[in-house]
């Protein structure tokens, strides 16, 4: 805009427009600590993070709920937690090569403290790493077969597509779905807040094929194992509790990064989707 004001005048207000629509979705993809959530090959520490670029514009960088609509992205501030949405899709289907195999993912904040993370990018190099942090089996989503949503290979090569589908967008309660590029069943999530608990709600239809459901703890907290899930500790001494009923679970070591070349690995814990709804709560318990 400052550019375009001296010599383009005519192009400036166009721009303007553009610049405080794209200032006002930022807050559906931002957590309390003021930078993005990790969808697709996003990077914290940005030169330019969203805090710093309200800054810029002179605006305030809004908290609570919000909705990003057309990129599927939305926020939720329920009692201590905010919840970050992802539907997922491609975006822009002819600039797809940034996109991960994320549909119906969420990322969690305790306060300012991140308790659930995506797996971020740690290399554009094709290989092992890459195609890790692309794949579905990398982000807070159930893998269907155990396979991929979206056909993806090389660095950012993208085939087949995921079809995702929001049911229901509430202030209370969020419901979608998504089939993957060759599946053979649909994911359904439901996410709802209980009024002391955040509650998902997993299912396969029809439930005929295996599924994986993953949630992978952020780097640095402490993850102890329970009969039905798993407790973390947080910085400043709350302890938050994740249950999954109804299937056995396990806790494994997964890779995961702030940004390219910053490794931070997470801990995953891991639950088989069965013929029943697989319910996971996550609540303060201290």
């Amino acid at each position: 805009v400052a550019l375009a004001q001296p010599r383009l005048p005519g192009l400036a207000d166009p721009l303007r427009v553009a610049l405080r629509r794209m200032v006002d979705a930022l807050p559906a993809f931002t957590h309390p600590d003021g930078d993005v959530a990790l969808w697709g090959d996003s990077q914290l520490g940005a030169p330019v993070t969203p805090s710093r670029l309200c800054d810029r514009v002179g605006t305030k960088l809004l908290l609570g709920s919000d909705d990003a609509r057309e990129s599927g992205f939305s926020r939720r501030s329920w009692g201590p937690f905010t919840l970050l949405w992802n539907r997922g899709g491609v975006g822009l289907p002819q600039q797809v090569g940034h996109i991960h195999g994320d549909c119906l993912a969420l990322e969690l904040s305790h306060g300012r403290t991140r308790v659930l993370v995506d797996a971020g990018v740690g290399t554009y190099v094709p290989g092992g790493e890459r195609d890790y942090a692309r794949s579905t089996h990398a982000h807070n989503t159930v893998t269907v077969e155990d396979r991929d949503q979206h056909e993806l290979w090389k660095s950012h090569r993208i085939g087949g597509r995921a079809v995702p589908n929001l049911l229901e967008l509430g202030e209370q309660r969020i419901v979608a779905e998504v089939r993957g590029w060759r599946g053979v069943a649909t994911h359904r999530r439901r996410v709802e807040w209980s009024g002391d608990a955040l509650e998902i709600t997993d299912e396969l239809a029809p439930p005929v094929v295996p599924g994986i459901l993953r949630w992978f703890v952020a780097g640095g907290l402490a993850v102890r194992a329970t009969d039905h899930g798993a407790l973390v500790f947080l910085p400043r001494g709350e302890t938050i509790e994740i249950i999954v009923r109804g299937a056995p679970v396990v806790l494994e070591p997964a890779p995961g990064w702030r940004a390219i070349g910053q490794p931070a690995a997470r801990t995953c814990i891991r639950s088989e989707l069965g013929l029943r709804p697989r319910k996971t709560t996550i609540r303060v318990v201290r």
